[in-house]
């Protein structure tokens, strides 16, 4: 579905609820080495996806994907 790992989403959610890596852990039942290590990843990747985010914004492509091309030719045209 998308960058993140369903654990990884899961700890991001309980962290959003306020609950510290301990009680995540505990919640999950993993070691909190475990969930710190999973959250620093996760938020890696949201950090990485943003600075792609912005560089495609940069070259106009949220617009371009909007318009979805009906045919080769305006396929190419798109791009």
């Amino acid at each position: 579905m998308g960058l993140l790992t369903a654990f990884e989403r899961k700890i991001l959610e309980l962290r959003s609820h306020d609950l510290s890596d301990y009680a995540i852990a505990r919640e999950l039942d993993k070691d909190p080495p475990t969930v710190y290590k999973s959250r620093k990843n996760a938020h890696k990747k949201l950090r990485e996806a943003k600075k792609d985010l912005e560089w495609a914004k940069q070259l106009g492509y949220p617009e371009k994907l909007e318009s979805k091309p009906t045919n080769e030719s305006t396929l190419r045209a798109a791009f």
